[in-house]
């Protein structure tokens, strides 16, 4: 059986006698969010992901490290070991630029986090092999952090 919003909502939060009314605020931050679609990556089959257990997505990984996650925000792989050395691909971002103008350095920084989070969370060894254009507010420093924190960055061509 079904239950309304205000036969769950324990807080009393919901109150229909609010009128609409518009306020006009002062904020630091906007966020826009405006979605996007997973991409499937058994769509590429030549970097194993489906067919070898211990490939996974960034979003997959961001999951295993987060404390709300499967694994208690350890990073256990599939097989169950914990990784000694991780490799982060980021051919796909030549393949999304073809097609989507300017996606390519928004996946990179992406990619740089990921690399910080499996460095928070493993004493695995990190390997990004990328093309380096830290664009955005503070990412040139994010840059600069991952190298004290000894990851490894190899540049390819453009």
């Amino acid at each position: 059986m079904q239950k309304t919003c205000i036969e769950v909502c324990d807080r009393k939060a919901i109150d229909f006698k609010q009128k609409e009314e518009i306020k006009e605020i002062e904020v630091g931050t906007i966020i826009l969010t405006t979605g996007y679609q997973i991409f499937d990556a058994t769509r590429i089959p030549f970097y194993g992901y489906g067919k070898y257990p211990n490939v996974y997505t960034s979003l997959e990984v961001e999951r295993l490290v987060n404390a709300s996650g499967p694994t208690g925000g350890e990073l256990i792989l599939r097989d169950g070991r914990h990784p000694k050395t991780v490799g982060i691909i980021t051919a796909l971002a030549r393949a999304i630029r073809i097609r989507t103008a300017g996606v390519r350095v928004h996946v990179a920084c992406i990619l740089l986090k990921l690399a910080h989070l499996l460095k928070e969370h493993t004493d695995a060894e990190v390997y990004i092999i990328i093309d380096i254009r830290a664009a955005g507010k503070s990412y040139e420093e994010f840059y600069d952090k991952l190298l004290d924190e000894n990851v490894h960055l190899s540049w390819t061509c453009c």
